[in-house]
């Protein structure tokens, strides 16, 4: 019983830290695309 509630908990850790990574990358494009679209003018 318990080693299931520690795992699920870890499970639910790992998918909290890949969305956040996700959304980290797709800050950085944004913010990148913006620079490259300066750099054009």
């Amino acid at each position: 019983m318990l080693s299931y509630f520690v795992e699920t908990i870890g499970n639910a850790k790992e998918e909290v830290i890949r969305a956040y990574v996700q959304n980290q990358l797709i800050e950085m494009n944004r913010k990148e695309e913006k620079t490259q679209q300066l750099g054009l003018f």
